[in-house]
C-alpha cells in the first residue's frame, strides 16, 4: 500500500468507500472488507452521513470500535447533503445537527476528515467555514474538507481561513476517474466532476483529491466483455473514454494487473495529489483492486493513459 500525508496524517492512497455497508451489504460482509481492507495496510475508510441512511457510519463505527489501534485509521463523513426536497442544507443548524448524529451513529469521539457532501454557492463561504470552526475547535472534527465544490470555491473559502485564523479545507472529493464524465452523465447537476479547469486549480493549489468514482463504476471491463449497461453507457461511453480504454489494457497487461485496478492507480499515482476510493462490494472485487495498491505510474505513463 502506497500512503500520502493530509495535513500531516499518515492516509492509504486507496480509499475504502464504504456507501453499501449496512444495506445492501451485512455488517458480517462489511466487517470482511474492513479486515481485509485493513490487513493490505489500508487505514482510510470513506462514509457519508446520507450513506444507506446511517447504517453505513454505524456499521463502520462498531468495527472501529472493535479495534484497539483507532488512532491509526483516517475515518472520512460526509455531511449537509441536500434533503429529500433538494433544499440545501449549510446552514449552522444543519452542520451542527449533522455532525452529532453522525458522532453518535459512529460512536466515535471525533471525525478524521469530514466533508461538505454539496454546495451552495447562494451561501457565503465566511458562513460556511464560521459554521464548522467550533466543531474543529473543540476536536468533535479534526480536518474539513469540501466534497462537490468547485475549485474556485475551496480556494476562496481558504482565503477568508486563512484571514482569521480559522481552520480551511485540506482536501477535496470530487468524481475524478481516467474515463472522464460530466454532471449530466450522472444526472445529477449538484456533483462536481473532475475537467481541465478542475484539473489547472488542483495542480496549482496545495489540496488534494479524494476521488469518488476513481475505477469508473467498472466501465472499462465491461466495455471488454460486452455488458455495459445503458446507464453507464450515458455516463462515460464516448471515444475518448474507449480510446483511453485500449491504452489502459494494454498497460494493464504491461504490470500484470486487471485494466480496474490499474484505472485505481491511476488516480493514486495523478500529479494532483489524488486518493483513489475504491468502492468494492465483495472480497474478489476488493482484492483484484488491491493488487494495483502498491503502483506508481510514473508521470509519462499517467500522460499515456490520457493521451
Amino acid at each position: 500500500m502506497r500512503y500520502g500525508l493530509v495535513a500531516g496524517r499518515k492516509v492509504s492512497r486507496f480509499v475504502l468507500g464504504a456507501g453499501p455497508m449496512g444495506d445492501p451489504l451485512s455488517e458480517a460482509d462489511s466487517f470482511a472488507l474492513l479486515d481485509a481492507f485493513a490487513a493490505a495496510g489500508g487505514n482510510a475508510i470513506d462514509t457519508a452521513r446520507i450513506y444507506a441512511d446511517g447504517k453505513s457510519e454505524a456499521v463502520v463505527g462498531r468495527w472501529l470500535n472493535a479495534r484497539s489501534d483507532r488512532a491509526d485509521f483516517f475515518l472520512i463523513t460526509k455531511c449537509a447533503h441536500p434533503d429529500e426536497t433538494k433544499k440545501h442544507r449549510l446552514s449552522k443548524k444543519d452542520l451542527d445537527a449533522d455532525i452529532y448524529t453522525s458522532l453518535e451513529t459512529l460512536g466515535l469521539s471525533y471525525i478524521d476528515l469530514l466533508f461538505l457532501h454539496r454546495d451552495d454557492e447562494s451561501v457565503p463561504v465566511s458562513a460556511v467555514i464560521d459554521g464548522l470552526a467550533p466543531h474543529v475547535a473543540e476536536g468533535r472534527v479534526k480536518l474539513i474538507g469540501a466534497s462537490n465544490w468547485r475549485a474556485s470555491r475551496i480556494i476562496e473559502a481558504n482565503r477568508y481561513a486563512k484571514s482569521l485564523g480559522l481552520p480551511g479545507f485540506v482536501a477535496s472529493e470530487i468524481a475524478f476517474s481516467l474515463a472522464r464524465t460530466t454532471p449530466k452523465g450522472y444526472n445529477d447537476p449538484t456533483l462536481v466532476c473532475m475537467n481541465e479547469t478542475e484539473m489547472a486549480a488542483y495542480t496549482k493549489m496545495p489540496v488534494p483529491v479524494f476521488a469518488y468514482g476513481p475505477q469508473a463504476k467498472g466501465y472499462f471491463a465491461k466495455l471488454a466483455n460486452g455488458t455495459l449497461s445503458e446507464s453507464l453507457a450515458k455516463r462515460y461511453d464516448t471515444p475518448e473514454n474507449r480510446a483511453k480504454a485500449e491504452r489502459l489494457s494494454l498497460l494493464a497487461k504491461e504490470k500484470g494487473v486487471s485494466p480496474t485496478a490499474l484505472s485505481a492507480a491511476y488516480i493514486a499515482s495523478h500529479p494532483v495529489n489524488a486518493y483513489a476510493i475504491i468502492g468494492c462490494r465483495n472480497l474478489p472485487h476488493l482484492a483484484d483492486s488491491l493488487t494495483a495498491a502498491d503502483i506508481f505510474l510514473t508521470p509519462e505513463e499517467v500522460a499515456y493513459l490520457e493521451g
